[in-house]
């Protein structure tokens, strides 16, 4: 009986390519919760600031992800360990590890962790993206033209926080992806939440869900709490989700298309 039910809504819509449902979405948030907060009690741990510092160094490792799932999406590799939940899991292992080498390597050297972390990201990029072959340029000039919008009403937004603007722009390049990539080349959409909403409204919908979801969540973030760091890491959170997603649709519409 318990064999069955993680065989139907874990192990089957993974092998089938039939993304989420509600059961393992759950599953998923839950434990991406309990990691996160794992997370957070290391980087207090280690001394580490939770500001600007760390969401650069974090920043290379997000593509990274999106790149290695694309690998599987283009089946330049063919492994379930290339597929989400499980990239997420060995994945955030080898940051991790790369995290720990960095901070000790500070201590020894006095070379800030966020600079040898940015510098090992960008060379792992430099490898891995010419692996990727780049073929659909209409589908970049849509995305671009359709994000033009949002990156103008962002960057104009002077009475908002820097950073909240610039996660809101993360979000929306995701959501714009979205849209683009069901609007004008079939695809469709994985997560149970957005598919509903793109069932019943439409995919450009996804985008106005997205900006209101999102600039809530920043808002109540801000309004509710006078933790700075927890505030931060919960918005470098939301820019992970945001940039890993959106990367990996921009990056699969690119190369699949």
């Amino acid at each position: 009986m318990v064999e069955d039910f993680i065989n139907k809504y874990f192990i089957d819509p993974i092998k089938t390519g039939e993304g989420y449902n509600p059961v393992n979405t759950a599953a998923i948030a839950l434990t991406a919760v309990l990691i996160g907060y794992l997370i957070l009690k290391l980087l207090k741990k280690l001394k580490i600031k939770i500001d600007e510092r760390l969401a650069l160094a974090v920043a290379p490792y997000v593509f990274i992800g999106s790149m290695l799932r694309v690998f599987e999406d283009a089946k330049i590799v063919s492994n379930i360990l290339f597929v989400t939940p499980f990239l997420f899991f060995w994945g955030g292992a080898v940051f991790i590890a790369i995290l720990i080498f960095s901070v000790l390597l500070e201590r020894r050297t006095k070379i800030p962790y966020f600079k040898t972390m940015f510098l090992v990201g960008i060379l792992a990029i430099a490898a891995l993206l010419p692996k990727l072959n780049f073929t659909n340029l209409q589908g970049a000039g849509l995305i671009f033209i359709y994000f033009l919008p949002w990156l103008f009403i962002f960057g104009f937004m002077k009475f908002w926080a820097l950073k909240n603007r610039l996660i809101m722009l993360i979000q929306m390049l995701d959501a714009t992806a979205t849209a683009v990539g069901i609007n004008y080349f079939g695809y469709s959409e994985e997560h149970v939440i957005p598919n509903i909403v793109i069932q019943l409204f439409g995919p450009f919908s996804f985008l106005f869900v997205k900006l209101l979801g999102v600039a809530l969540i920043l808002y109540l973030i801000d309004k509710t709490s006078e933790d700075n760091e927890l505030n931060n890491y919960l918005k470098i959170a939301i820019g992970v989700i945001g940039g890993f997603t959106g990367s990996r649709d921009i990056l699969r519409l690119l190369t699949l298309s």
